[in-house]
């Protein structure tokens, strides 16, 4: 029992020391090299993993992170996403490619 507690704390500590690169990877920052670096070699003074936390939630995300965030400012309605997937002759469009998925897609 008490090897299952030591076992819990270690990966509940483990989480704890690496959450400035779980919260980079989630955002999809531009820097997580970086941050992983930081955080893998100065975590363990209370400042490097400060640092690397404030880095990883300041970062400017990248081009994922970026769509993540704009699908997430602007709803699409039904009746947009129907016009997406519909054309205009009533038959079925194609599957919309990545770059395509979004309230700026434009109009089918």
């Amino acid at each position: 029992m008490e090897g299952l507690i030591l076992l819990v704390v270690f990966a509940g500590g483990v989480l704890l020391y690496f959450l400035p690169l779980f919260v980079a990877g989630v955002r999809s920052v531009v820097h997580v090299p970086g941050i992983a670096i930081l955080n893998l070699f100065l975590g363990w003074t209370l400042i490097g993993w400060v640092a690397a936390l404030v880095w990883a939630v300041s970062s400017p995300l990248d081009a994922v992170g970026q769509a993540r965030a704009k699908a997430r400012q602007e709803p699409v309605t039904p009746v947009q996403a129907l016009k997406r997937l519909v054309k205009p002759d009533g038959r079925a469009a194609a599957p919309p490619a990545a770059a395509d998925v979004g309230p700026d897609a434009g109009d089918v």
